[in-house]
C-alpha cells in the first residue's frame, strides 16, 4: 500500500515496476542529491512515524499512486523530483541539472539508462536537427567568453581555483549547436559568492571536462591536506579529482590524489557526500578513458560480457589501489551507508575492477563481515542492476578466494538469497542473470548448497531466466549447465523443489530444438530431463515433441546424450 504525504511516499522505496514508455530496469546514480526515502512498514502502529494524515486520506494502489504523480508531474519512483510541466493539452517534460532529464528523475534512474530511451533519442535528435539549421556564432562566443571570464583571473588561497568565481554573470544559449554545447544547459549561472548547493550544482555541470582536467592537481591535492577537516571542501576536491578527463600518468601523482581520498574517506567516514565521491573519485581511477565509450562496448551476450565489462579496466592502477588499502576503504563506506545508492554502485565498482585485475581476494578480505555487507547492499538496493551485477560477481570471486567448504557455506548462506532475488527482479536483464549464473555455478558443487538453492525457489527461477533468454544461445548454455548442476544427485527429500509441469518440458524441448548445433545444450537438457524421470515422470509421458528432440540428441551427440536419452526413452515407454 502506498500513501501520499506532501513530501515524499511511506511505503516500500523498492519497486519492480517500469516506466510505460522504458525498456529499462529502474536505478539511481546522482553525485549531488542526496537519496533517501522514508521507509515504514505498513500497517505501522506508531503513526507519529510516518507524519501527519488528513482525516480524509485514502490508502493508494501503487498503480494509482503512479497515475496522481504523472499528473502532478513529479517522478513516479519517489515522488519528489518535479519531472514535468503542466501544459494546455499536455504535460512537458522538464530538463534540470542535478534534478531531471527530458522528464527522467536523476534520482531513480541512470543517464546511461535514459539515453537508451527511444522517445528520449526520438526528442533529443530532433532539437539537434532544429538547432543545426540555426547559426552557432552565439555558442562559441558564448563559451570561449564564458571560460575567459570564469578562468582569468587568479585567486590566492587554498580556494584559489575554479570553486572562486567572478561576478554573477548569466549567459544564455539559446540556438546553439548541441554538439558544441553538450551538457550545458540554455541559461547557467555563474556565482561570485560561496553558492548555495543547488548553484553549486548547476556551475559545476555547466563546465566541460576538458576545462576540469586543467586544474592543477598536486595543487588541489595540497589543498586537501590542508584543510582535511573540512568534510564539505573534501567532498568537493574528490568530485573534482573524478571529474578529469585523462587519466592520471604520473604514478606518483595517482599515488598522492589515491592517498588524499583515502585520507578524506577514513577522518570523514560519517559523511555521505564525501563518501560518494570518494567512491566514485576511486572507480574512475580504476577506468581507462572515457567511461561513456567503456559502457558502451559492453556486450550483453553471457559469453563475451566479462570481456565487454572489463575491456576498459585500467590495470596498473586497479593494482595500485589494492595496494593501498582501497578495498578495505570500499567495505568501510558501504557498511557506514547502507542506504546510499551511489556509495554502494561504486564501491562495488572499484571492487569488481579490483576483483577481475587481482583474480582472487586475500583470504583474510573474504570474511562474514565482508561478505554480509555485499549481500545487505543487494537486498537493499535490488531495484538497482548494476549492484545486483556487481554483487552476483563479487560472490563468485569471494568463493574462489575460499577453499574451506565450511567457509563457502557463509558465502552461501549470505548470497544465495540475494542471488536468487536479483535474477527475479532484473529478469529481463541478461547481464544480471549471467553474473548470478556465474555465481551459482561456483557454488553448486557443494551438496549442502545446493540444497538451499532448491529450497529457496532457486529452480524454477533458472527456469523462467532460460525461458525469458530463450534466443540466446549463451544464455541456453549457461542455464542449462546450472539446471544440470543444480539436480545432479538430488535426495528425494528435494524432488518436489524440482518438478517439472508440461509446460516447463516443452519450454526445455523448444530450447533443444532452437540451439540443436549447441552441443552443451543438448547434452545439459537431457541430464535436466533425466532427472524429470524421477520427479515428473508424468509430464514426461504427455509431453508431444520430447522424443523427437531426445532421438535427435543421441543420433547426433552420441558420446554426451545417448546414456541419458535411453533411460529417459526407456521410462516413457513403461519399459
Amino acid at each position: 500500500i502506498w500513501y501520499p504525504t506532501y513530501n515524499t511516499c511511506i511505503g516500500a522505496h523498492r519497486s519492480s515496476h517500469q516506466h510505460p514508455t522504458s525498456n529499462f530496469i529502474t536505478g539511481a546514480d546522482d553525485m549531488f542529491r542526496p537519496t533517501e526515502y522514508t521507509q515504514v512498514s505498513v500497517p505501522c502502529p506508531n503513526m507519529e512515524a510516518i507524519g501527519n494524515f488528513k482525516d480524509s486520506v485514502v490508502p493508494q494502489t501503487k498503480d494509482q499512486a503512479i497515475e496522481a504523480r504523472a499528473k502532478q508531474g513529479v517522478c513516479h519512483v519517489c515522488g519528489v523530483t518535479k519531472t514535468h510541466k503542466k501544459k494546455t493539452f499536455f504535460m512537458e517534460p522538464l530538463t534540470v541539472d542535478g534534478c531531471c532529464f527530458e522528464g527522467w528523475c536523476l534520482d531513480c534512474f541512470t543517464m546511461e539508462d535514459i539515453l537508451k530511451n527511444p522517445k528520449v533519442k526520438a526528442r533529443m535528435k530532433k532539437r539537434k536537427k532544429k538547432n543545426s539549421s540555426l547559426t552557432g556564432s552565439l555558442a562559441g562566443s558564448t563559451i570561449s567568453s564564458v571560460a575567459a571570464k570564469t578562468f582569468g583571473t587568479s585567486t590566492t588561497g587554498s580556494e584559489a581555483h575554479y570553486r572562486d568565481t567572478p561576478p554573477l554573470t548569466e549567459v544564455s544559449t539559446v540556438g546553439s549547436n548541441d554538439s558544441i554545447l553538450s551538457g550545458i544547459p540554455r541559461t547557467f549561472t555563474v556565482f561570485s559568492t560561496s553558492p548555495t548547493r543547488p548553484q553549486r550544482q548547476i556551475y559545476r555541470q555547466s563546465l566541460s571536462k576538458s576545462i576540469v582536467a586543467k586544474h592543477d592537481v598536486e595543487q588541489l591535492i595540497l589543498d586537501m591536506k590542508n584543510q582535511i577537516e573540512s568534510s564539505a571542501f573534501q567532498a568537493s576536491c574528490c568530485y573534482d579529482l573524478a571529474s578529469l578527463d585523462e587519466d592520471l600518468s604520473d604514478s606518483d601523482l595517482l599515488t598522492n590524489a589515491v592517498e588524499a581520498i583515502l585520507t578524506a574517506m577514513k577522518i570523514h567516514l560519517e559523511d555521505e557526500k564525501v563518501q560518494r565521491n570518494g567512491c566514485l573519485a576511486l572507480h574512475t581511477f580504476t577506468i581507462s578513458g572515457d567511461y561513456a565509450s567503456a559502457m558502451s562496448s559492453r556486450s550483453d551476450m553471457c559469453s563475451s560480457s566479462s570481456e565487454g565489462e572489463h575491456s576498459n579496466i585500467n590495470t596498473g592502477n586497479c593494482n595500485l589501489l589494492e595496494s593501498r588499502g582501497v578495498v578495505d576503504a570500499m567495505v568501510s563506506a558501504m557498511k557506514k551507508h547502507e542506504s546510499s545508492v551511489v556509495v554502494n554502485r561504486k564501491g562495488m565498482g572499484v571492487l569488481r575492477s579490483i576483483a577481475y585485475v587481482k583474480g582472487t581476494f586475500p583470504r583474510e578480505f573474504v570474511n562474514e563481515d565482508t561478505i554480509e555487507t555485499i549481500s545487505k547492499a543487494m537486498w537493499s538496493h535490488d531495484e538497482s542492476a548494476t549492484i545486483q551485477e556487481n554483487g552476483c560477481f563479487l560472490l563468485q570471486r569471494f568463493v574462489l578466494s575460499l577453499g574451506d567448504p565450511s567457509q563457502v557455506e557463509t558465502v552461501a548462506n549470505h548470497g544465495v538469497g540475494a542471488i536468487i532475488n536479483s535474477m527475479n527482479y532484473h529478469l529481463p536483464r541478461e547481464s544480471v542473470q549471467c553474473s548470478a549464473f556465474m555465481a551459482l555455478q561456483t557454488l553448486l558443487p557443494y551438496p549442502k548448497v545446493r540444497q538451499q538453492v532448491l529450497r529457496e525457489a532457486g529452480f524454477g527461477t533458472i527456469l523462467s531466466s532460460l525461458f525469458e533468454h530463450l534466443k540466446s544461445v549463451a544464455m541456453a548454455e549457461v542455464a542449462c549447465a546450472t539446471l544440470a548442476n543444480l539436480v545432479t544427485g538430488v535426495g528425494d527429500e528435494d524432488l518436489e523443489n524440482c518438478l517439472l509441469d508440461e509446460a516447463d518440458i516443452e519450454g526445455i524441448t523448444d530450447v533443444m530444438k532452437l540451439h540443436r548445433k549447441s552441443r552443451s545444450v543438448q547434452m545439459h537438457a537431457t541430464r535436466v530431463l533425466e532427472s524429470a524421470v524421477r520427479s515428473s515422470l508424468n509430464s514426461l509421458k504427455q509431453s508431444r515433441t520430447v522424443r523427437f528432440v531426445l532421438k535427435y540428441a543421441a543420433d547426433n551427440y552420441p558420446a554426451n546424450c545417448q546414456d541419458s536419452c535411453l533411460i529417459i526413452l526407456s521410462a516413457i515407454s513403461g519399459m
